[in-house]
């Protein structure tokens, strides 16, 4: 039967890592801002999906990770 872990014994990832699906990344996490991170960022992501469910394509739709991350810092996806 599973029993619930304690929160001490999940494993930190590595310092200056980043983890998630870049596609759906908020300018914010992408920058390392982790203070500012809030609820705020999850909404961005949902609206990251919401945009390529309706589109058929993600708003930053670039053939490179260096490619995605700049369009998603310094561009606004297209209407």
């Amino acid at each position: 039967m599973p029993t619930a872990r304690n929160v001490t014994d999940v494993t930190a990832t590595a310092e200056g890592t980043v983890t998630g699906t870049l596609l759906y990344m908020s300018p914010e996490q992408l920058r390392g801002e982790t203070v500012t991170l809030d609820g705020r960022t999850d909404v961005y992501s949902l609206g990251a999906t919401l945009y390529e469910a309706l589109c058929g394509e993600p708003p930053h739709p670039a053939t490179t990770a260096a490619q995605v991350t700049h369009d998603i810092l310094e561009r606004d996806p297209a209407p």
